[in-house]
């Protein structure tokens, strides 16, 4: 991975670490007795960084499954 890639990597890192703030503050889980403040285009776009970063993650993780598979060849 180059600098760019590093780069990229620590933003989508930035992005789930501010998603996760996001989701601690605003959240509705354990009985809260509030309704969130986002608006919808926050919650979505949220939701779609989270999709982004999970494809990511997973793309990622099959390529570096591939380099280190007995059946890869290598």
């Amino acid at each position: 991975m180059g600098l760019l890639g590093a780069y990229l990597e620590r933003s989508l890192f930035q992005s789930a670490c501010a998603i996760n703030k996001l989701r601690n503050k605003e959240g509705t889980g354990h009985g809260r007795p509030w309704l969130p403040s986002l608006s919808l285009t926050e919650a979505t776009a949220a939701i779609e960084l989270v999709g982004t970063i999970s494809g990511f993650l997973l793309a990622r993780l099959d390529e570096d499954n591939s380099k280190t598979s007995v059946y890869s060849g290598k």
